[in-house]
């Protein structure tokens, strides 16, 4: 190959850096820009973990500037929410039973915060609860986005005249049209009968799809 007298040093190491790159077995292979991604292909996952994928882009710079690299996040949370676990609440306190920890609204209303909730293509939330006394006209569960009196996408009547002690279920139909961004989630409980008896535990919030 003749040689290249006008080709610069630093023109020539960028060339030879290139060249090496190429036999670099051990890098790991990009993936296209648009495509799917399926994490349980590679990794093992848990029904009570959650994924991260970060993806990041570097480009080719240029003999004066560079290669800069941009990099994003994306966390996909698992779809049942835990009392235990929310980030902020109000009229409740921590308890467990049976190894099974709760939040147990001890007054007549009360609410908890799940923060940055995407709640795309979400149709339902599934409530799970107990009640500590049998109420005859049970609470009414609101979902709400930002805050406890914020935009409310979903009620309910729940509890009436459910068993005490044993754990029950509601399906609380919700709007999100129009939602395709993170929002924090708020769930308020109030009690419809101020004569009913006090005291209801809230075990879980699972996202549904259909």
């Amino acid at each position: 190959m003749a040689a290249h007298p006008e080709l610069s040093e630093q023109d020539a190491e960028t060339i030879v850096h290139w060249i090496l790159s190429l036999a670099d077995e051990n890098k790991e292979e990009s993936l296209p820009l648009e495509g799917i991604f399926v994490p349980a292909n590679k990794f093992d996952l848990s029904p009570e973990g959650m994924v991260v994928i970060s993806a990041s882009y570097a480009d080719k710079g240029t003999n004066k500037v560079p290669s800069l690299t941009g990099t994003a996040e994306l966390i996909l949370r698992n779809p049942v929410l835990s009392a235990a676990g929310a980030e902020g609440s109000s009229g409740v306190s921590d308890m467990s039973l049976n190894d099974v920890a709760f939040k147990m609204v001890g007054g007549g209303e009360g609410w908890l915060a799940f923060p940055q909730v995407n709640l795309e293509e979400v149709k339902h939330v599934v409530l799970q609860y107990g009640m500590q006394k049998i109420a005859k006209d049970g609470w009414k569960a609101s979902l709400h986005l930002d805050k406890p009196d914020g935009n409310q996408i979903g009620s309910a009547l729940i509890g009436k005249d459910a068993a005490a002690m044993k754990p029950a279920k509601a399906r609380i139909a919700i709007d999100t049209k129009g939602l395709n961004e993170s929002h924090d989630l708020y769930l308020v409980l109030q009690k419809v009968n101020k004569n009913d008896p006090e005291g209801i535990a809230i075990i879980s919030l699972k996202l549904e799809d259909q």
